[in-house]
């Protein structure tokens, strides 16, 4: 579990490029939560979030109202997090870089999703 969250962290933590070496854009999927955690995947996200104060729960403090979040760190027994789950798809997340992605349920997990990933591959992604 927590190399999930160094990963994440990779990501939204750009390490410092040398002043001549342009920033690389993030342009694909990365997975953030394994399938295999069935309908916890979410409930693991923010959990981990919470704990390694991570940039997501942040966003999600500033997006979601407390009921939602409580939901979220309680569990899918708690009533809300289904629709609290739905929220968190619909929202918009940045990259210390200001790169834009959201997070969506695709076969395989739960991913971070940049917002310039489009085309055929995206197509691909999402089975179509």
């Amino acid at each position: 579990m927590e190399n999930l969250f160094e990963r994440l962290g990779d990501i939204l933590r750009p390490e410092p490029a040398p002043v001549s070496r342009p920033k690389t854009k993030w342009t694909t999927p990365d997975l953030l939560v394994d399938d295999h955690h069935g309908v916890y995947m979410m409930h693991l996200l923010v959990k981990g979030e919470k704990q390694h104060r991570g940039r997501i729960y942040h966003e999600l403090q500033k997006n979601l109202n407390p009921f939602a979040l409580r939901s979220l760190l309680a569990g899918p027994d708690d009533e809300g997090y289904w629709e609290a789950c739905d929220r968190v798809t619909q929202l918009t997340f940045t990259t210390p870089t200001g790169q834009k992605f959201s997070i969506d349920y695709v076969e395989g997990g739960l991913w971070a999703v940049p917002h310039c990933f489009r085309g055929r591959a995206r197509e691909a992604f999402y089975g179509g």
